[in-house]
């Protein structure tokens, strides 16, 4: 099976000068490259290209059907739009499989640079990427890589909601979270921890869930179930930790004819579309969606062009936009 290595055998060359000549051919002399790359091509290793000089930059993102992400390629893509590079966009859907056969494929293309969202806490396939290749990680952290970091405060985010919740006059919070295995979920868990919060019981639940249907429908049931109970605890207030967490338990309150900012204050991290108009308004935490896209895009055309400067982590602030959804809390609520 043709690699770097039965390159490298064939050509009396090392494997880090074949990787070099097909990921970064301008460190390498022209002819250098050219002799790989005809190699590569016989061995098939990589397929010819027709042209393989436009500059490219990649933006791999989790998921889709997130209005979050959809929004910071948006950003991104408007900041290049008077640029010469030209995109390639691809999606993890949750999953550390997925990530690594992109970049597989990606390997190939001659990226100049790239943007991504891991899909796992750790990911050794973007960690080696990044060695070679200029790297920006947004919204999910990871340790010990060589790139450049984009991330939201989150655990200014859930404080900013449950202090808010507590000044209502809310002292039991149903807390409703993905899985720990994202970054994102992890962190905002962990910030809402009720021993962080004087006089207040916080039921944090994790859903073992990763991708937007997952979640939407993991929220559904839960909420659901809580008011099919005989035994249901009292909340006066739900907070969800993103929006398809947030769509699920509003479905499950409309089915069951419990009314926002009456009945029970609602809060959610995250500011889709939708929330701004849904029956009533939706108190949210805002994410600076813009400011992360351009912060991304300014962070790998600056590594690109300084690759060998000190890496960069920003870290940008949420902000609590507080709407009809929430209310002064009452004794009776669920």
């Amino acid at each position: 099976m043709a690699n770097v290595s039965t390159i490298a055998n064939k050509l009396g060359i090392s494997a880090s000068t074949v990787s070099r000549a097909i990921k970064k051919p301008h460190l390498v002399s022209t002819k250098t490259h050219e002799l790989v790359i005809k190699e590569a091509i016989a061995q098939g290793y990589i397929k010819e290209q027709k042209n393989n000089n436009l500059p490219l930059l990649g933006i791999m993102v989790a998921d889709l059907t997130s209005f979050f992400s959809n929004s910071i390629i948006h950003y991104i893509m408007d900041s290049l739009s008077l640029s010469d590079y030209q995109t390639l966009l691809s999606c993890t859907n949750e999953s550390p499989i997925n990530e690594s056969q992109i970049l597989r494929q990606w390997n190939n293309c001659n990226l100049h640079g790239l943007i991504a969202m891991p899909p796992a806490l750790q990911s050794k396939n973007i960690q080696e990427f990044a060695l070679t290749t200029p790297t920006v990680i947004i919204d999910r952290d990871i340790e010990n890589i060589n790139a450049d970091k984009v991330l939201v405060n989150n655990a200014l985010g859930i404080q900013l909601g449950i202090e808010y919740l507590k000044e209502l006059g809310h002292k039991n919070i149903l807390f409703l979270s993905g899985s720990s295995q994202i970054y994102t979920f992890a962190k905002r868990y962990e910030a809402a921890a009720e021993v962080l919060y004087d006089n207040l019981h916080i039921n944090r639940v994790e859903l073992n869930k990763l991708r937007y249907d997952e979640l939407y429908m993991g929220a559904f049931e839960y909420v659901n179930t809580i008011y099919h109970s005989t035994n249901a605890k009292t909340y006066s207030a739900i907070f969800a930790a993103n929006d398809a967490i947030a769509a699920g338990v509003l479905y499950a309150l409309s089915l069951n004819n419990i009314k926002l900012g009456e009945d029970i204050s609602f809060i959610c991290f995250g500011d889709s579309r939708w929330a701004r108009f849904y029956p009533k308004a939706i108190s949210v935490i805002n994410q600076p969606v813009e400011q992360i896209g351009q912060t991304a895009i300014n962070h790998l055309l600056d590594r690109i062009n300084n690759p060998k400067k000190d890496f960069v982590t920003t870290i940008l602030d949420p902000m609590l936009i507080p709407r009809s959804s929430t209310a002064k809390a009452k004794e009776v609520l669920c």
